[in-house]
């Protein structure tokens, strides 16, 4: 979403914090962030605008609640315990366990859903990967961890 330009005289190490409106609503529900496109003393660089935010889905669209998996997959030398995908109105977090670092990717009815967030916790050997919701429409869920012969397949409740 383009902005108007505007020049701002700034001191040096300094704060600035510039006012400004964006018309969400005109957005389509998905996870979005901010970028500046600034020209700081003659050079222009793009910075980000840190955290993201979510336009909701509409809730009749998005599945919720909990779906246990309890299942291990053996990628290369590493053994991945699935253990549950939590689904929610703005996301879906799936939980697992591996004593390596791994790689996942999650589709739905062969559509990736993008993964928003990776978080390690390193000493409990858990993964918790988050990724856009899992819609009501969608059939199953298959969870792809790199190195695995073959993809888990998750179905969903109706």
């Amino acid at each position: 979403m383009p902005m108007y330009a505007a020049s701002l005289d700034a001191a040096p190490h300094r704060d600035v914090f510039v006012p400004f409106e964006a018309p969400i609503g005109e957005l389509g529900p998905g996870w979005y962030t901010l970028e500046a496109e600034l020209n700081v003393d003659g050079t222009e660089e793009t910075f980000d605008g840190g955290r993201t935010f979510a336009v909701a889905w509409p809730r009749a669209t998005v599945r919720r609640g909990q779906v246990r998996i309890d299942r291990d997959v053996v990628a290369g030398a590493a053994t991945v315990h699935v253990e549950h995908l939590d689904l929610g109105g703005d996301s879906a977090k799936l939980h697992l366990r591996a004593d390596d670092d791994v790689a996942v990717e999650v589709s739905a009815d062969g559509e990736r859903l993008p993964s928003l967030e990776v978080e390690r916790d390193e000493a409990a050997a858990r993964i918790r990967v988050t990724t856009y919701p899992v819609l009501r429409a969608y059939r199953s869920v298959r969870i792809e961890i790199r190195g695995a012969e073959q993809p888990l397949d998750v179905p969903l409740p109706e």
